[in-house]
């Protein structure tokens, strides 16, 4: 994945600026598509300046045909791209329209080894994931153009790949901590986020193995790290 940082580098309004939130209101990515057949982060820049009379390139990340990505905002900053979910989502778009056709692989695959790192860091499952259209009040939209629920499942698909280590009774350190998070954010307690796997978050885990139809017994394998970054 290449992805070329270029903040500050695309038109920008001479007075007004965005504003930047902390990285805990942050929980939405919200995918576009420009809707023309060519593009770059610098005709939309100037397009959303010049015409729309926006601060700055409404995107947080422009991913180009052959792959390319460029970062145009820090994720703290609140750009507009989608009307009244700005100040919650990550704007990332892709050049192209694709009401008739799908990005190409290129596009397709950084896509969506964009969208899981961004999940990663920011410890959100794929129901964060949204097209412009299914965005609350932007229903009338046909941005992005291309099915969300087969990205969805490429996401997922490639989250589901990574490499999450066996975790049991008694482990400790930062993985245990994401474990802790991801527990907690599904409605199962484990008694705090501390990074140590004690009693509490073996409980939760038998509790979330369990309410999944999963081999009930504490230890977060492959099976289990499976469906708990599926749900979130």
């Amino acid at each position: 994945m290449k992805i070329l940082n270029k903040i500050g580098a695309w038109t920008e309004h001479r007075s007004k600026l965005y504003s930047t939130r902390a990285l805990s209101n942050i929980d939405q990515i919200v995918i576009h598509h420009s809707g023309t057949k060519t593009g770059s982060p610098q005709a939309y820049a100037r397009y959303h300046v010049e015409t729309n009379n926006w601060p700055g390139i409404g995107y947080h990340y422009v991913i180009q045909p052959e792959g390319t990505i460029y970062k145009c905002h820090a994720i703290t900053t609140v750009s507009w791209h989608t009307g009244n979910q700005n100040t919650r989502s990550i704007g990332i778009c892709l050049t192209g329209d694709f009401r008739q056709t799908i990005p190409p692989q290129k596009q397709y695959s950084a896509a969506c080894e964009l969208v899981n790192t961004l999940m990663e860091s920011l410890n959100l499952g794929v129901k964060h994931l949204k097209g412009h259209r299914e965005c609350d009040g932007h229903e009338g939209k046909i941005c992005p153009g291309f099915s969300m629920a087969d990205f969805r499942k490429q996401v997922s698909g490639l989250t589901k790949a990574m490499y999450h280590p066996t975790l049991q009774m008694g482990q400790r350190g930062e993985e245990v901590s994401v474990l802790q998070q991801r527990l907690e954010r599904l409605g199962f307690s484990p008694g705090g986020i501390d990074g140590i796997f004690g009693p509490r978050t073996n409980k939760a885990v038998e509790a979330f193995q369990r309410r999944n139809g999963l081999s009930v017994d504490g230890m977060v394998g492959p099976n289990t790290w499976g469906v708990i970054v599926e749900k979130g």
